[in-house]
């Protein structure tokens, strides 16, 4: 998947820079000018190692860098930032992911960020704050000058994750195999039309099931919970907004009392308005004064950061606020606390 844009007139020699935003579900890459323009897009399925394998996940990553390259020379790509999750835990990566980038074309090495921090650049220009994850992994990370700080959770599906898409599909299921009868309420049949292709079965047949299936198959149960939530049903109602809560736990151990910096909200949990209205309420409580933002373009976060990167090598071109909104394309204001300066 590609998105083209010509380069204006007399820009043949800016410099490029180039973000990839490396999650479970998905890659994503942008190319775009130390302008604001952006020229090139890719995507490829999710690169996330401890989900997919490193062959996999590497490749995934160099297919979404050569389509958002197609039709521009990777030679003026001057600074590049890949946000990932899953890498930190494999040593020794730099020869494979030199292979990949010589693959491509780039003659720049990316540099390598957590998915949070990217996330959290996908929200706000905001050099300090709190980013939360809610999508097939959870957790909330403190950022502080464009650093990660303290970390609450984000240690994947085997250690925690609680509140993500995993623990919502958990939740479902662990909702379906209660004792007694089977259960028959929507939400319970929902979770054996997903997992056994019926709306009948035992637990014994989704324990079956569940254990013979990848580590990603809870998660996809996630969207099977929002979906009933939307229309009401009062089991799915509640996973979520437990979800919510363990969300906003992770928060409350990564931020001060009374902190007034944004919140910003990266996952497609929040795409429920169940939870999303959930956890804003429980943060709106917390931090009365701070504004909670939706991520835009995760890709452009990080193509925000290498921006930043080529101005502390002495590049002169503006990085503010103006720049961040061209790359990332807006977030969305969930609430802006008390604040009058957003």
């Amino acid at each position: 998947m590609t998105e083209r844009n010509e380069a204006p007139p007399g820009a043949g020699d800016e410099p490029l820079v180039l973000g990839l935003d490396v999650g479970g579900t998905s890659v994503r890459c942008l190319v775009a000018t130390t302008g604001g323009r952006r020229l090139g897009t890719g995507a490829a399925p999710g690169a996330n190692p401890n989900a997919v394998g490193m062959a996999t996940a590497l490749a995934h990553v160099g297919s979404a860098v050569t389509a958002a390259l197609s039709g521009l020379d990777p030679a003026r790509v001057a600074a590049a930032v890949m946000g990932a999750a899953g890498f930190a835990a494999h040593a020794d990566l730099g020869e494979d992911f030199g292979r990949v980038w010589d693959a491509t074309g780039l003659r720049v090495r990316p540099r390598l960020v957590g998915d949070a921090l990217v996330g959290f650049c996908a929200g706000t220009p905001a050099r300090d704050g709190t980013i939360v994850l809610g999508g097939t992994g959870s957790g909330a990370v403190e950022v502080r000058d464009l650093r990660e700080g303290l970390v609450r959770d984000a240690a994947g599906w085997l250690l925690g994750d609680d509140g993500s898409g995993q623990w919502v599909g958990r939740e479902a299921v662990r909702h379906a195999i209660r004792p007694g009868p089977a259960p028959q309420d929507p939400l319970a049949v929902a979770v054996r039309r997903a997992l056994l292709g019926r709306p009948d079965g035992d637990r014994q047949d989704l324990v079956r099931t569940v254990y013979a299936g990848s580590p990603l198959l809870l998660s996809t149960l996630a969207p099977v919970v929002v979906g009933l939530a939307r229309d009401g049903d009062p089991d799915a109602v509640r996973v979520l907004v437990d979800a919510a809560r363990l969300l906003q736990r992770s928060v409350a151990s990564v931020r001060r009392a009374g902190d007034t910096t944004p919140v910003v909200l990266v996952g497609g949990l929040f795409s429920s308005e169940v939870l999303l209205g959930a956890l804003t309420a429980r943060l709106r409580r917390a931090w009365p004064d701070a504004p909670v933002l939706r991520g835009g373009s995760g890709a452009g976060g990080a193509a925000w950061l290498a921006v930043h990167d080529l101005a502390a090598q002495g590049w002169a071109g503006p990085t503010g606020p103006t720049l961040h909104a061209a790359l990332t394309r807006l977030p969305l204001v969930v609430d802006a606390g008390r604040r009058t300066d957003e």
